[in-house]
C-alpha cells in the first residue's frame, strides 16, 4: 500500500515537470520594439538631409551653415557668413553684400533694422519677411579709417521667435594697407605775422612701384601743391604753399593727392592751424536768465605762443552781452561780462533759448577777430 502511494507521488511530479517544459513564455506587449535595430538606427542618423554650403563667390569665405529658428518653423540661413574683403586702402569705402535665406517652411519676420557694431558701417535691407525657400540680399557699405591694419567687423540679424528674439550673426574681414607712405601724415599751420607755412610732402611707394601724382584737392585751395604729373617715381617731393587769408576763414581741413599707383588712387593729409590768440572758454552759457537782471560770468584771451598783445574793440552781435570790465593776466586778459534778457523782449522768446556772439579783436592781429559764443535760458516769472 505504502509502495503503490509512492509510485503516484512520483508519477505525479514527473507529469508537472513535463507540462512545465513544454509551454512558451509569455509574449511581450511591446513586441521586437523594445530593443531596437542598431544598424537600422545608424541608417536612420545617415540618411537625414545635411545642409549643404553654396560655392562661395569672390571675396566670400564658405563656412558651415548658422541657422536661427525663428517663430512658425521659419529658419533663416546666410551666405557667406564672414565677408572677406582683403587687402584695401586707407579711407577708401568699401561695398559688400550678404544674401540671407529662410530655408524653413512657414515665413519668417527679420525685426528691423540690422545692427552693425560701428558707425563706420551702413547696412540695408529692404525686405523683413521672408516666404519658405525666400531670400533678399542685405547690403552695406564700410567706411574704413586710416589706421593700418586687420579689421574684423559683425553685423546682426535679429529675427521674431516665440520666446525671445534670436540673432544671426555675420562678421566682415579686410586688412587696411597703407601702399603710399605720407611725411607728414599731419600738418600744422600757425597764423602768427612772417609765419612760413610753406614745406614739403613727401610720398614713397610701399610697394616698390613706381607711380604718378595726378592732381590735388583743398577745399577753397587753401593749400595749394606744385607737382609734375609726368614724373613716375617710386618717390616725390611735392611743395606746397598756403593762402593765409583762407587759412583765417577754413582753419581745419584736407589735402587730397590722387596718383596712378594702382593700389592707392589717392591719399589724404589732414591739416590743421592754430591762431595766435584765443578765448577760453569759446562758448558761454547762462543758465536761467531772468528778464531784466543781469547774469555774469568772465572770458580769458591768452596767446597761443605766449607772446604780448593788446586787445583792441569788443562788441555784441545782438546787445545781450556787454563787457563789464577787462583786466589784464600775467598770460592775456580777463573779461567781465553780463548777458541781460529785457522783459518785453523775453514775452517774444518762442523757444526760451536766447544767443548772442561777443566779437574780440587784437590790435596785434587785426584780421584774426575772436568770436565767443554766449547762450542763455530765459526763465519767466511765476504768474
Amino acid at each position: 500500500m505504502l509502495k503503490r502511494n509512492l509510485l503516484a507521488l512520483l508519477g505525479s511530479i514527473f507529469l508537472l515537470i513535463v507540462i512545465s517544459g513544454c509551454q512558451k513564455p509569455e509574449s511581450s506587449d511591446t513586441g521586437t520594439n523594445v530593443i531596437p535595430d542598431v544598424k537600422t538606427a545608424q541608417n536612420q542618423e545617415i540618411d537625414k538631409p545635411m545642409p549643404k554650403n553654396t560655392p562661395s563667390g569672390n571675396n566670400n569665405t564658405n563656412s558651415a551653415l548658422v541657422e536661427v529658428n525663428s517663430a512658425g518653423g521659419g529658419v533663416l540661413t546666410a551666405e557667406p557668413l564672414v565677408y572677406e574683403f582683403g587687402l584695401i586702402e586707407p579711407g577708401v569705402q568699401q561695398k559688400g553684400k550678404f544674401v540671407l535665406k529662410n530655408i524653413g517652411k512657414e515665413t519668417l519676420e527679420i525685426i528691423p533694422p540690422p545692427r552693425s557694431g560701428c558707425g563706420c558701417t551702413v547696412v540695408k535691407l529692404e525686405n523683413y519677411k521672408l516666404a519658405p525657400d525666400e531670400t533678399v540680399e542685405l547690403d552695406f557699405v564700410y567706411n574704413p579709417g586710416n589706421a593700418p591694419g586687420k579689421v574684423s567687423k559683425n553685423v546682426w540679424v535679429d529675427v521674431k521667435a516665440p520666446s525671445k528674439p534670436k540673432t544671426l550673426t555675420l562678421t566682415f574681414t579686410a586688412e587696411i594697407r597703407k601702399f603710399i607712405d605720407i611725411d607728414p601724415e599731419r600738418i600744422t599751420f600757425n597764423i602768427r605775422k612772417d609765419a612760413d607755412n610753406s614745406g614739403i610732402i613727401k610720398l614713397s611707394s610701399a610697394t616698390d612701384e613706381a607711380f604718378k601724382v595726378t592732381g590735388f584737392t583743398c577745399r577753397d585751395e587753401v593749400v595749394k601743391v606744385e607737382f609734375d604729373p609726368s614724373v613716375s617715381a617710386t618717390q616725390h617731393e611735392l611743395k606746397y604753399t598756403v593762402d593765409m587769408n583762407k587759412l583765417r576763414t577754413l582753419n581745419s581741413g584736407i589735402i587730397t593727392i590722387t596718383t596712378s599707383h594702382p593700389k592707392a588712387r589717392s591719399v589724404n593729409i589732414y591739416y590743421n592751424s592754430v591762431l595766435p590768440v584765443v578765448a577760453h572758454p569759446p562758448t558761454r552759457r547762462f543758465a536761467a536768465l531772468q528778464p531784466g537782471v543781469p547774469s555774469s560770468a568772465n572770458v580769458k584771451v591768452v596767446s597761443n605762443f605766449a607772446e604780448d598783445f593788446e586787445l583792441g574793440e569788443i562788441t555784441s552781435q545782438k546787445g545781450f552781452v556787454k563787457v563789464v570790465s577787462t583786466k589784464k593776466t600775467s598770460d592775456g586778459y580777463q573779461i567781465d561780462i553780463e548777458m541781460t534778457v529785457d522783459p518785453e523782449e523775453a514775452k517774444n522768446v518762442a523757444t526760451r533759448y536766447v544767443s548772442d556772439t561777443l566779437l574780440i579783436t587784437i590790435k596785434e592781429y587785426p584780421n584774426d577777430t575772436i568770436r565767443v559764443y554766449c547762450y542763455g535760458q530765459v526763465v519767466q516769472p511765476q504768474q
